[in-house]
């Protein structure tokens, strides 16, 4: 597991939108498992964020008594039914 931390603005979630191919580059690339991003289909990228990234925000609406495994768990089958 990873996590990023840092103060409000300082481009957390935008790294992670990036790295999870759900926003486009203005210039450079991302790789991931030796894969341009910008090259793989809608439904490629689905998979690979389906298998391989979890995201929670400390926005969502979730009651106090949901741990962290829970919202992972809640995203991984969201994800799956897209």
């Amino acid at each position: 597991m990873t996590a990023l931390i840092g103060s409000k603005g300082s481009g957390k979630r935008t790294l992670l939108t990036i790295a999870a191919g759900l926003q486009p580059l203005s210039y450079g690339r991302v790789l991931f498992e030796d894969q341009k991003l910008a090259k793989l289909s809608s439904d490629q990228l689905r998979k690979i964020r389906a298998r391989h990234f979890r995201y929670t925000s400390s926005h969502l609406n979730f009651t106090a008594k949901v741990n962290l495994s829970q919202k992972l768990d809640y995203w991984t089958r969201f994800l799956l039914e897209v």
